[in-house]
């Protein structure tokens, strides 16, 4: 749906749940209320772990030893060998997915840059992947951990880690009824079509609550 069709939604509703207080609402009210509806149906479609239905939103940034953000390859965060990306340093990150690491192995298997996939594991058990001078693990997946805004990434003893590649949930575009500039706004939003409607809901939701708390 267009930005109008979803304000003309809007209206419609208002008409059929008899709120005259929502159909004297400017068009600037209007799409104010759908662009926060909007965050709040993203919010809930992240949070119920369908993420299929943010691809339109979903994008993948490769991090390099030479590129930003951060991707540090010293001692990190106290994990020796660890690298480490800062997430909040992605452009309009919003929700982080997955990831996986660009690597070579110099042993069980010999790999020369290869993708694989990195496998979470919970924070306070990272230690046990970690190469030092009385361990030298073994794993062809590397681990990572959720370090508050940064994702934390770890190899083998065998392995060497070129790029990051992370894969999340970018900002959407605000939504807009004319004149939308590229890459900062739209007049058509980005979610999937069966979204919209919902999106329309939850501005009148929101609205009526607004209101509500104005009468007390």
């Amino acid at each position: 749906m267009t930005t109008i069709e979803m304000q003309r939604s809007f209206l419609s509703k208002s008409h059929t749940l008899d709120r005259t207080d929502l159909r004297n609402l400017s068009s600037f009210d209007i799409i104010t209320l759908l662009n926060q509806a909007q965050d709040i149906v993203i919010n809930d479609i992240y949070s119920s772990g369908r993420y299929i239905e943010l691809n339109n939103i979903t994008t993948s940034f490769a991090v390099t030893s030479i590129s930003s953000p951060t991707f540090d390859t010293a001692f990190v965060h106290g994990i020796a060998g660890a690298k480490c990306v800062s997430l909040s340093g992605l452009s309009a990150f919003r929700y982080y997915i997955r990831s996986q690491s660009k690597l070579s192995r110099s042993a069980v298997p010999v790999v020369s840059d290869m993708f694989m996939v990195n496998i979470p594991v919970e924070n306070d058990i990272i230690s046990y992947f970690e190469t030092n001078g009385v361990n030298k693990p073994i794993f062809q997946n590397p681990k990572e951990i959720r370090d508050g805004q940064y994702l934390v990434v770890l190899g083998d003893a065998y392995t060497t880690i070129s790029e990051v590649h992370v894969v999340y949930v970018r900002n959407p575009l605000v939504l807009v009824l004319s004149g939308a500039v590229g890459g900062v706004s739209t007049t058509t939003c980005e979610l999937p079509a069966h979204v919209h409607e919902r999106v329309v809901d939850v501005a009148i939701e929101i609205s009526g609550e607004i209101l509500a708390k104005k009468k007390q």
